[in-house]
């Protein structure tokens, strides 16, 4: 890792750029596997001690994009549903990963270690003040609003299954389908229901 960290930082230093910002969906150990079990001290923090050893002439900010932890277990868990194939009910998949509170604790960790070098911006404020999508991400880094506002928006994508759906995901998955069918399925599954939701239809219940 000491040696990864600092091939990025060389390239970082050859880069032109006046600013630079480097993003990673999970710094390593964090996965949904362990993302609601694992604490910060037994992975997470020495990726970044590393990654800031190695940035020591630069000024490093990192910042975490957060969500309530509850809404990303249940999120998550549609995520494993829907590339996984699981039929597990909720409640017995949580079990087995773990908690939101477990989630929120690593949060808090991770927070209080960056201090003053960390930013923490929620997903449901991004989402309340509407805009770009990652606008608050690219001015935690200093772009400025002209800058921002000059950036042309990419096509939305949502990869969480509606929760009317579950119950026919579920017997999908139980087909035992291999994953590219069962995936073509599931996508011929969501074009339908996104049809009906713009026809003002909601699928309703679960297969007899």
């Amino acid at each position: 890792m000491k040696r990864a960290a600092a091939a990025l930082e060389a390239r970082v230093r050859d880069l032109p750029q006046e600013r630079v910002l480097i993003t990673d969906e999970n710094l390593p150990g964090w996965r949904i596997k362990n993302l609601y079990s694992i604490r910060f001290a037994d992975g997470a923090k020495y990726a970044v001690d590393t990654l800031e050893a190695a940035f020591k002439e630069h000024s490093v900010t990192w910042i975490m994009s957060t969500r309530d932890p509850a809404d990303h277990l249940r999120s998550s868990y549609n995520y494993v549903v829907k590339q996984k194939g699981g039929t597990k009910d909720f409640e017995a998949w949580q079990k087995k990963i773990g908690s939101a509170e477990g989630l929120a604790t690593l949060i808090s960790d991770a927070a209080a270690h960056w201090g003053e070098r960390g930013r923490l911006l929620a997903m449901e404020d991004a989402v309340r003040e509407g805009g770009l999508w990652g606008a608050d991400i690219l001015r935690a880094s200093g772009l400025s609003e002209d800058v921002i506002a000059g950036l042309a928006p990419v096509e939305a994508a949502n990869a969480r299954l509606p929760d009317a759906l579950m119950p026919y995901v579920y017997r999908i998955n139980e087909m035992k389908l291999d994953r590219d069918l069962r995936k073509e399925v599931l996508q011929l599954l969501l074009d339908v229901y996104d049809q009906a939701r713009a026809a003002d239809r909601v699928i309703e219940g679960g297969p007899k």
